[in-house]
């Protein structure tokens, strides 16, 4: 979830927020048009770009960061539950695999956004 709402949610946000597109736009006109007045409307954008581009970079650390530490911790990753354990639970697989608390509030949010998307 944390990697799905800093991936949509948060970088859309800083987007809108930080004016970003705005000045990428500003910039895209200057270099097609030549014109340096343009230039004028991009002094405003150049904060944001730099807390944007700040977001970003922190995203592509925390993504290497990710990476290099699964690579160190490879030998500790199990691919598969033990057979024994997945045996032991008999009828009861399905009412673990979907009433778990995980389960069921990834539920109940998909849930919440049709009927508020319904609404809107």
């Amino acid at each position: 979830m944390a990697v799905n709402f800093i991936g949509s949610s948060l970088g859309t946000w800083m987007l809108r927020v930080t004016g970003y597109m705005d000045t990428m736009e500003t910039l895209t006109e200057f270099l097609n048009t030549k014109n340096l007045a343009v230039l004028a409307d991009l002094g405003n954008g150049i904060a944001g770009m730099f807390i944007f581009g700040s977001y970003a970079s922190l995203i592509l650390m925390m993504a290497g960061a990710g990476l290099i530490l699964t690579w160190l911790n490879r030998k500790k990753f199990v691919c598969c539950a033990p057979e024994e354990k997945v045996a032991s639970l008999g009828k009861k697989k399905a009412a673990v695999m979907i009433g778990n608390p995980g389960i069921l509030l990834y539920g109940a949010f998909w849930i919440g956004i049709m009927i508020w998307q319904l609404l809107q």
